[in-house]
């Protein structure tokens, strides 16, 4: 599902509004502003993405779960987010952006 809408802050909520859901506590979850290209690996079905892997630094992060996913439209391009969940205790929010067909790790948000 895409929603339209503003960045992390969704992102935030889902954090917090599912943390119970996992047994797990927010108040001890920083993040990281990152912003940096990577590379991905995308299934393309029915208009839709969806992300099955990234490099980042060299490291492949397998992605085990797609959290949440917005799009939001900036002038004639538009910005696809995704929180994603790999194999790491953290949480990644990569975008895929139309301007240029680039990817980029946004931010990871750190337990513990």
């Amino acid at each position: 599902m895409l929603l339209s809408g503003g960045g992390h802050q969704i992102i935030q909520s889902w954090l917090l509004s599912s943390a119970h859901k996992f047994g797990k506590t927010t108040l001890a979850m920083s993040y990281e502003e990152i912003h940096e290209p990577i590379e991905v690996i995308t299934f393309f079905e029915q208009g839709k993405l969806h992300p099955l892997r990234f490099k980042w630094k060299g490291a492949v992060y397998k992605i085990k779960r797609v959290n949440s996913s917005w799009s939001v439209q900036e002038g004639l391009s538009r910005r696809y987010h995704f929180s994603v969940t790999a194999h790491t205790p953290d949480c990644f929010e990569i975008i895929f952006d139309t301007a240029d067909f680039n990817w980029q790790l946004a931010r990871v948000y750190l337990e513990g």
